[in-house]
């Protein structure tokens, strides 16, 4: 898949979780996983997660990985079926600029 046909990959796999209310975005992340379940309660009750951080933020990670049924990707490796394979998508912000800016040339 060439970088075009992967930008246009993305482009409509998040088109289709936003339309349906499916993308959620964070401020930070905490490193304990008792506090993510807290703060995602309504969504780990309710379906599979992929959680899309930056490579900066892959120290606080430890505490996202223990969370039943979801996953951890970084934004520059992201990839359509990733996104179509889960039911939701947590973005932290600074990954949800990191995409636009790295994937919007």
């Amino acid at each position: 898949m060439n970088a075009q046909e992967r930008r246009l990959g993305l482009a409509s796999a998040l088109s289709l979780k936003a339309a349906a209310n499916q993308i959620r975005v964070i401020d930070t992340i905490t490193p304990k996983t008792a506090d993510m379940v807290h703060t995602l309660t309504e969504l780990t009750t309710t379906g599979s997660i992929l959680f899309v951080i930056t490579s900066e933020e892959k120290t606080k990670y430890a505490g996202i990985k223990n969370i039943a049924h979801s996953h951890v990707s970084i934004v520059t490796h992201l990839n359509p079926a990733e996104i179509l394979k889960y039911d939701f998508c947590v973005f932290t912000q600074a990954a949800l600029d990191k995409l636009s800016n790295h994937f919007s040339s």
